[in-house]
């Protein structure tokens, strides 16, 4: 009687041990998954995050051209 219930308590380890290993191997796929989402825009962000950086210097220095009154530094900035 009690062989059948140690067997049942070791079916149960092996369950939960076999329900571990795929809840860690769907976090993987997960991981994988998003990891592939970030690699395909990674590039546009980059770029994107480049222009939006430059065109903010621009516009700083348009805005310092206008206020500035030394003629040497104007020309300078241009």
């Amino acid at each position: 009687m009690f062989q059948k219930l140690d067997d049942v308590v070791l079916k149960h380890k092996e369950l939960t041990e076999l329900l571990w290993i795929l809840k860690l191997f769907q976090i993987q796929r997960k991981i994988m998954e998003y990891n592939k989402a970030l690699n395909s825009i990674d590039e546009v962000v980059q770029k994107y995050t480049y222009y939006k950086n430059r065109k903010e210097e621009m516009e700083s220095l348009k805005e310092d051209l206008k206020t500035e009154k030394d003629a040497e530094m104007k020309e300078m900035m241009l």
